[in-house]
């Protein structure tokens, strides 16, 4: 199984994602992140906490209104976490696969 970080917008959707993927047999943390410097010095904390597998990034950050702001993200986790795989899943229904195809 894999370890896996996910972000997202919102804090319950976070933590449900994480323990609906722990309930699938994956090491997971959820993380709700902001756009401003305070949160993005926790998101580097946390990927520098631990070597993940994975980070999932949620499909409300990755639409138009926010891609200045995922572009950031992403390049903050290959600074902080190069080994870990991007995955982006398109609902809570592609969750699980979305890790299978990214990380096999």
């Amino acid at each position: 199984m894999h370890k896996l970080l996910g972000i997202g917008l919102h804090a319950e959707i976070a933590e449900r994602i994480a323990k609906m993927l722990c309930g699938a047999g994956h090491t997971a943390v959820g993380l709700a992140v902001s756009d401003d410097p305070g949160s993005d010095t926790e998101f580097v904390r946390l990927l520098r906490s631990d070597s993940w597998d994975g980070v999932m990034i949620g499909s409300v950050l990755t639409n138009g209104e926010h891609r200045h702001w995922c572009e950031r993200l992403i390049n903050l986790v290959r600074e902080a976490a190069p080994q870990a795989k991007i995955v982006f899943p398109n609902s809570p229904e592609d969750i699980l696969p979305s890790i299978s195809r990214v990380l096999g």
